[in-house]
């Protein structure tokens, strides 16, 4: 896929995220996590159903079922029960090939809604009062390249800019002063740079990094704007804070919160939809 046309197609899902989970933006991060989790849980199961061979897998799950009785019923006959552990793993291989196809469907919305969380969940933005490392790379030698930075209302410039030439590479720290859509402004030899700076309380879209047109960089930070690609600056990165989760006192990772309860709700509802998994 075109660079220009993917970053317009993660642009137009991201912002239907954004919508869809803009009622849980002021809330503890655990209650949208719960709600796409169980959604997702409940999509898939859908999907599964309607790429899988239904009727061969409850064939099979039968089969599994009749070889386990065997043992049981056979359990003094070693010969009986090694053939019925064979036929158990032979079919098993027969179950694993019938959940191939609908399991590499199901990769491309999973891929897609984990991309869309990890823009949320992964970081959380600057609070005021909070302050960012904020890391400027270079295409070229930084020795002679006259670069200044300039912050608009909202944040402000703790340090001045440490540059590290070895690396090409300008560091510089932010303070977070009100909330808001702020701006950091990159000035190259007369060309300016702007790049967002989000001050909030609450849960939104947070960009560690920001990038020139490449397919990792549009793929997982949609729908932020690439760097020119006329410009020396690669990259500007920012330190930002975790978003932390917890659930019943403990910190949980919202990677393993996601999987867990979207595999419950999948699972605990494949019964409503009537779906043999």
């Amino acid at each position: 896929m075109d660079n220009q046309l993917m970053y317009v197609a993660n642009l137009v899902i991201t912002r239907i995220f954004g919508a869809l989970l803009s009622p849980f933006s002021g809330l503890s991060p655990i209650w949208g996590l719960l709600a796409v989790s169980v959604v997702t849980g409940i999509v898939l199961v859908v999907i599964f159903k309607y790429t899988s061979n239904q009727a061969a897998i409850r064939k099979t799950k039968e089969k599994i079922s009749a070889y386990f009785l065997q043992i049981r019923l056979f359990k003094d006959d070693l010969g009986l029960m090694l053939d019925a552990q064979k036929r158990i793993l032979r079919t098993n291989l027969t179950y694993m090939k019938y959940s191939v196809v609908p399991m590499l469907i199901m990769l491309v919305p999973v891929v897609l809604i984990l991309i869309q969380l990890g823009i949320r969940y992964e970081n959380r933005p600057l609070r005021p009062g909070e302050s960012a490392v904020v890391k400027l790379k270079f295409g070229e030698p930084i020795e002679a390249l006259p670069v200044l930075v300039e912050a608009s209302d909202g944040i402000k410039l703790e340090t001045p800019l440490l540059r590290l030439p070895e690396d090409r590479e300008i560091d510089v720290r932010i303070g977070a002063l009100s909330e808001g859509e702020h701006h950091l402004v990159v000035v190259i030899d007369g060309q300016r740079i702007t790049t967002p700076v989000r001050v909030s309380n609450r849960i939104e879209c947070v960009y560690p990094e920001r990038e020139k047109y490449a397919f990792a960089g549009i793929l997982f930070a949609p729908g932020q704007k690439p760097l020119p690609q006329d410009s020396p600056l690669e990259s500007v990165s920012f330190i930002l804070p975790r978003r932390e989760l917890n659930v019943f006192g403990l910190s949980v990772h919202w990677l393993v919160f996601f999987f867990v309860v979207s595999v419950a709700a999948g699972y605990s509802l494949k019964g409503v939809f009537k779906v043999q998994v």
